[in-house]
């Protein structure tokens, strides 16, 4: 008995022994590792208490698993600060974790978003004069002040602990330690099989697969470093995805070929930014906020499309669908197909790209970024005339396209890109009497959350659709004495005050309000008369087919049919105009099914 006792000593001596220098680095690091824990568990911590307090069915033991993987996570850092000796590693944690948490705030505060890869997108595409508007619109606004008044009072608690803590650490006995080692024992088990999250990571294939993913695996992976490592993944994605859609370009069919061939014929595809339909005189708007279009459809010249939305709010996503031979309903990806304008120009039209939202640094180290792409080497080669300068405003790149744009060519395919009302609409149109047409005392809008400060950023926007209106009415009458059709639409929508107090798009749940005001965009056609007089069906048909639905994804099936072009990517079943339509379940975001959420308002 002696010699079983003394061996049961001895190993409780050693499981002891074992157990406390499991538990050093979290007393050794005790205010950093609860400060990381309760941070990156806010998420999870929030769903517990909401679904306590109102009674909802939820799986404590998902939510529970996300906050033991970010003990996990914080025990490896804290293990890190103790073998480094040296003072500066935890310096340098400290000041990462703060400024990660900074951004962490400005980012849910100000956009209701977080660390993904379409912000790293997004600050790719970002020029100098829209960083500048950024920093005027929301680093120097209330909610950012109030956000870092928030982000000093963490920073004064975090180093109120550090300093107080070596004496409260004096007071930790070795039963108290052996607890910790036993917690800490757990939360490495746990951590180590939870860490197969980011093996199955690094193995997704696809922006798609990577949208998947981060729906699996929200409650373990809601930290900013699992939000950066996977944003990092995207970037990478989206950069393979980019290089297979220019090799389908360059691999693309040899069948395109014109109707027509010995008639001249001019195609303008005008792409707008931010446009709020319902800011438009032309879909109803109180304001005149759209003159020219109105007069032109009372001339017969101009059709209205009624039932058109994008499948994102972000102009990188659109755009990248907008300009493929794609439909997403039909579950075929942008980087599946080839580069619409690329089958323009095979089928004998010579393109020109005049883009107001180009970035000038084309070889940016962002591959994956959107401009990339448009101005890929292998892309360009399409292209017989682009712009060499942008512009303040959208009337200059005009402008410019009427005094340098070489239309001497039979079929001229023309692709505007302009910067419409985006960001700052007040920095979007010339504070000239004839522009500012539209001041506070106009608004329409009563609602009780704005002020005067919050009705001139409406009446901003509004005059900055009525000079996009006028700048539409510039290539009505430059182009009405040709044969020519021009198509307008916008990437996206935009919120300005309409439905709550909120400018901008937000993140957020997908509620019908915000679909209709972020997601529904103007479409319209517009035709010379000389197009029309030669066209007789194909104009019946568009003013037959206005009210149908469709995704922009899918609007290149109808320049196809206007710019006389057949090809093996043309599908008259995708075409909103052809008498073998067929309306596809349109899913915007990848996800939700637009009329199902849409028309639960209207």
């Amino acid at each position: 008995m002696p010699i079983i006792s003394s061996h049961l000593s001895l190993l409780f001596r050693h499981v002891a022994s074992y157990l406390r220098n499991l538990a050093a680095p979290i007393i050794q690091q005790l205010p950093f590792f609860l400060l990381y824990v309760v941070w990156t568990s806010k998420a999870p911590l929030f769903s517990l208490l909401y679904a306590a307090t109102h009674a909802l069915d939820f799986s404590v033991l998902e939510v529970s698993e996300g906050i033991v993987f970010n003990s996990f996570k914080a025990y490896l850092i804290c293990t890190l600060f103790c073998l480094v000796k040296h003072r500066w590693i935890k310096v340098v944690g400290y000041v990462v974790f703060f400024a990660l948490a900074l951004i962490y705030m400005f980012l849910g505060s100000t956009f209701r978003m977080d660390f993904s890869p379409m912000l790293l997108t997004l600050l790719a595409e970002t020029n100098a004069r829209e960083s500048a508007e950024f920093v005027s619109t929301f680093l120097l606004s209330t909610t950012t002040l109030r956000v870092m008044a928030e982000w000093a009072c963490i920073v004064a608690v975090a180093m109120g602990a550090e300093w107080l803590y070596p004496n409260l650490r004096k007071n930790i006995g070795r039963r108290v330690q052996m607890v910790i080692g036993g917690v800490a024992l757990l939360i490495i088990a746990c951590g180590c099989t939870d860490s197969k999250v980011y093996v199955s990571l690094f193995r997704t294939q696809s922006t798609k697969e990577l949208s998947l993913w981060d729906l699996d695996y929200a409650d373990l992976t809601s930290d900013s470093l699992s939000r950066i490592i996977m944003s990092a993944r995207g970037i990478y994605l989206k950069g393979e995805e980019m290089r297979e859609a220019v090799n389908h370009t360059l691999q693309i069919k040899c069948d395109a070929q014109l109707e027509m061939p010995a008639d001249s014929l001019c195609v303008v595809f005008v792409i707008g930014e931010s446009y709020i339909k319902y800011h438009s005189s032309l879909y109803g708007y109180p304001l005149p906020t759209a003159p020219r279009m109105k007069e032109e459809q009372q001339r017969g010249n101009l059709v209205a499309f009624t039932n058109v939305c994008a499948p994102y709010n972000n102009t990188t996503s659109v755009i990248r669908n907008l300009l493929s031979c794609n439909s997403l309903s039909h579950g075929e990806s942008w980087n599946e197909k080839p580069y619409f304008p690329a089958v323009m120009r095979q089928a004998g039209y010579n393109v020109l790209f005049w883009d107001n939202q180009r970035d000038m640094c084309t070889n940016a180290a962002f591959a994956f970024a959107l401009n990339a792409y448009l101005y890929h080497p292998e892309i360009r080669k399409y292209y017989s005339q682009t712009n060499k300068d942008c512009y303040d405003y959208d009337g200059p790149l005009i402008d410019d396209f009427f005094s340098n744009a070489n239309l001497a060519s039979k079929h001229s395919f023309v692709i505007l890109h302009l910067v419409g009302q985006h960001v700052l609409a007040g920095e979007r149109f010339p504070h000239t009497r004839e522009f500012e047409t539209f001041h506070t005392k106009d608004v329409p809008n009563q609602a009780s959350y704005l002020n005067q400060e919050k009705r001139q950023f409406i009446a901003d926007y509004d005059n900055a659709t009525r000079y996009n209106d006028y700048l539409m009415g510039r290539l009505f009458d430059y182009f009405r004495q040709k044969n020519a059709v021009i198509i307008y639409l916008s990437d996206h929508g935009e919120e300005i005050y309409d439905y709550q107090d909120q400018m901008g798009r937000v993140k957020g749940e997908l509620t019908p309000q915000r679909v209709k005001y972020q997601y529904d965009v103007p479409f319209i056609v517009w035709t010379s008369d000389r197009y029309r007089n030669s066209h007789s069906t194909l104009i019946s048909d568009l003013e037959h087919t206005k009210d149908r639905p469709l995704m922009t994804d899918n609007a290149y099936q109808l320049i196809f049919r206007l710019a006389g072009v057949r090809s093996y990517y043309y599908h008259p079943e995708r075409d909103i105009s052809s008498p073998a339509y067929r309306p596809s379940k349109r899913i915007i975001e990848d996800m939700a099914d637009y009329d199902h959420i849409r028309w639960r308002i209207d």
